[in-house]
């Protein structure tokens, strides 16, 4: 699926909510819908484009007011255009308040996402290519022709030429290409290059654009120029960024055949070059041609060509690739250059999950018994990195073979492969072995059976696993303390003996920080049960650790293992910790304080809880507002209310959430019109999750039933707000 299709899919899912709130025929077709909605997305698409061409990310009311004139001319017929504008969720207001009335028009709107605003501006462009005779038609062209190298609109062109590739007209799509190929163009190309890259990958490379064919051999003569450049890296970075992202057009036969070509120059710095771009723009799949000339390479008589041969198929999917990749490392076996043979081992080293064919884990078992040592480390990192799907009978044997290797670096690898399995493969045998490890020599072994061990099941921790940790935790070597303390802490609460209690206890004097947390994460899981007045004590002191991370874990700890009317000592060290200098403690004791419980909640708690809502940073006010809101049923005195109303206008969206949900657990005695007025106007905010929260907030102070204000909100459903919100951090990643 190609960015275009993902915002098209939004869009149609957006006006088929719409549509089932407004009894609209459900029964109608993607086509019926958008000719539904016509009007709508029209107003879209031009509010979306003219925004774009001010350089505005703010709608402002003036070119608002403007559309809707041109599309409606009565005022009655604006006013409920624009009412379903914002219904329909891709345009929001930005100062909140209800919808429905005149003044909503006399407000500055923005798109939800700025992604959303360009796919739209790239619909009008595609509208307005559609018709030579149309008004519209010049001002497009000229807009793509003065602003097709402005990098501002660089995603605007790409969806253009996805929505024009499936559009009926031909003729546009040709009008499009035409007019970003033709004069004038950027000075040196690399511009106009990656444009039309990019366009043409968007558009599935399609056949039917007569500028396709030129364009391909166009793109192909380029991978020549940066071939034959000895600085390829530093002088073609774009072309190396655009080709990476177009796999369509690495798939292209005048592509493929070109590369084939450098590989057999008779310049060997080319053909080295070649190789490293093929390293570099990691492509998808290879010809069995490419990686034949590829192994051929390997052969050559000068040592630097073989070495960028052996580490060309580093970053080409699929196992045929790996096989190469294995075979770039056999006939490296014998070499003389050292560069050429560890080239090829960090080519094995970075097998994926994909190479698991038959073959490829065949041969790397096999390498795992090579003479030199660096080969068989590289065979069992390989192993490692293809992960669970490799966990046969006959690659645990292996590795556990491994494991009794005469050089530290295969020992540790072995264990390290044998970590990414997981618990999939937690036999007797293996847990013996990596026991054994812990003892190892060498302190890279025993950090990685350490961490092998903590990956298995905690329901399975043996006496003797246990007592093999504790021992660890006295390590030498500190990353061996840490990766044991977090083993520990990781092991089921029932066997959390007293001798484990009292060796993370004592590993809390620990002269590494990372260490002492660790020990102190693992004492916050052992329960409440089994928090002795020692651990509390402990725990106790080190909220006063040099580290910030620390009195981070002591904090957290406390809340979940010490907090009670009973430990008034804790509460009064927790209280202390909110004015902590570092404001990932503030937060920790204020999530521990919103533990204690009503009955505890003294007006001390409160009060510091009210003052961590004014907190510098975000989180601790988040924090704040939850603890507040986990008392809150209770205790919804008016300052407390006041102060979380206030809260609602943080400019922080989570603060904001938080604050809703406090506010709807309030008891509904507590619903005083403020509290109403404020979480109806939470409706309008611009994050979904404080919408979500306000409605929730509004049904569980009971009141829905009894005010017709809440009609003049829409109700938005918990599980579509969900799945869009989803969609949207996908956006984000794109």
């Amino acid at each position: 699926m190609t960015m275009t299709q993902l915002y098209d899919q939004i869009t149609e899912w957006l006006l088929r909510r719409y549509s089932e709130k407004q009894n609209i025929d459900a029964q109608l077709d993607k086509q019926g819908i958008y000719d539904y909605f016509h009007k709508e997305l029209t107003a879209l698409e031009r509010i979306a484009f003219y925004g774009m061409k001010s350089d505005n990310l703010i709608i402002e009311k003036n070119l608002l007011q403007k559309i809707l004139k041109e599309l409606e001319s009565s005022a009655p017929n604006r006013t409920e255009l624009f009412k379903r504008l914002l219904t329909i969720g891709i345009l929001k207001s930005i100062s909140r308040g209800h919808i429905g009335t005149k003044i909503e028009i006399e407000k500055d709107y923005y798109f939800i996402h700025w992604s959303f605003q360009e796919f739209f501006a790239a619909r009008y462009l595609v509208s307005a290519l559609q018709d030579p005779d149309d008004k519209y038609y010049k001002e497009a062209i000229n807009f793509i022709t003065l602003e097709k190298y402005n990098q501002r609109f660089l995603l605007v062109f790409t969806y253009t030429s996805d929505l024009l590739t499936g559009n009926a007209s031909l003729s546009s799509l040709e009008t499009f290409f035409e007019t970003i190929s033709s004069e004038p163009r950027d000075l040196i190309c690399a511009g106009h290059m990656q444009l039309l890259i990019r366009c043409l990958e968007e558009a599935g490379s399609d056949d039917r654009i007569t500028r396709h064919g030129p364009s391909i051999k166009q793109s192909s003569k380029w991978l020549e120029y940066a071939a034959k450049d000895t600085h390829v890296v530093r002088s073609f970075p774009w072309l190396i960024r655009s080709l990476r992202h177009s796999p369509s057009l690495l798939r292209k036969t005048v592509v493929i055949c070109k590369l084939i070509d450098l590989l057999h120059h008779s310049d060997r710095d080319v053909t080295m070059q070649t190789s490293e771009i093929i390293e570099t723009i990691h492509l998808k799949e290879a010809t069995q041609q490419l990686i034949g000339t590829l192994q051929n390479i390997l052969g050559d008589v000068h040592y630097s060509v073989r070495q960028a041969a052996a580490r060309a198929p580093c970053n080409i999917g699929g196992s045929t690739a790996a096989l190469l990749a294995i075979k770039a490392f056999l006939t490296a076996l014998g070499e003389e250059q050292e560069s050429v043979r560890w080239s090829a081992r960090e080519v094995l080293g970075s097998i994926g999950a994909s190479a698991a064919a038959p073959e490829v884990i065949k041969t790397l078992l096999t390498a795992l018994g090579d003479v030199h040592y660096s080969i068989r480390h590289a065979a069992a990192k390989g192993l490692g990195k293809i992960g669970v799907s490799t966990a046969t009978s006959e690659v645990i044997k292996a590795l556990l073979a491994a494991l009794s290797d005469a050089h530290f670096s295969v020992r540790h690898a072995a264990a390290k492969a044998l970590a990414y399995m997981r618990a999939s493969v937690a036999t007797p045998e293996l847990t013996k072995a990596l026991l054994t490890a812990l003892g190892d020599a060498h302190f890279s072994v025993r950090h990685a059976a350490a961490k092998a061990l903590g990956y298995m099941d905690a329901s399975t921790a043996s006496p003797e696993m246990i007592n093999a940790l504790l021992a660890a935790l006295g390590d030498v070597h500190y990353s061996v303390r840490h990766a044991a303390a977090q083993a520990l802490g990781k092991i089921d609460v029932s066997t959390a003996t007293p001798e484990v209690i009292r060796a993370l206890l004592a590993v809390l004097g620990d002269v590494l920080y990372s260490v002492r947390h660790a020990a102190a994460q693992a004492l916050g899981k052992i329960g409440v049960s089994r928090a002795t007045p020692e651990v509390i004590r402990a725990l106790l002191a080190v909220l006063g650790d040099a580290h910030y991370s620390v009195r981070n874990a002591a904090a957290k700890a406390l809340g979940k293992t010490g907090v009670s009317k009973d430990t008034p000592e804790v509460i009064r060290a927790l209280l202390a910790a909110l004015g902590d200098a570092h404001y990932s403690v503030r937060q920790a004791a204020a999530q521990a304080l919103g533990k204690i419980g009503v009955s505890t909640a003294t007006p001390e708690v409160i009060k510091a809880l009210l003052a961590a809502l004014g907190d510098a940073h975000f989180s601790v006010r988040h924090a704040a507002a939850k603890a507040l809101g986990k008392l809150g049923v209770s205790i919804g005195t008016p300052e407390i209310i006041k102060a979380l109303l206030a809260a609602l206008g943080d400019e922080h969206f989570s603060v904001r959430h938080a604050a809703a949900k406090a506010l709807g657990y309030m008891d509904a005695s507590a619903a005083e019109p403020e509290v109403i007025n404020a979480l109806l106007a939470a409706l309008g905010d611009v994050c979904y999750s404080v919408r979500h929260a306000a409605a929730k907030g509004l049904g569980k102070t009971g009141i829905i039933t009894g005010t017709s204000q809440c009609a003049a909100r829409p109700a938005f459903d918990e599980k579509l707000t969900v799945d869009f919100s989803v969609i949207l951090r996908m956006i984000d990643i794109l």
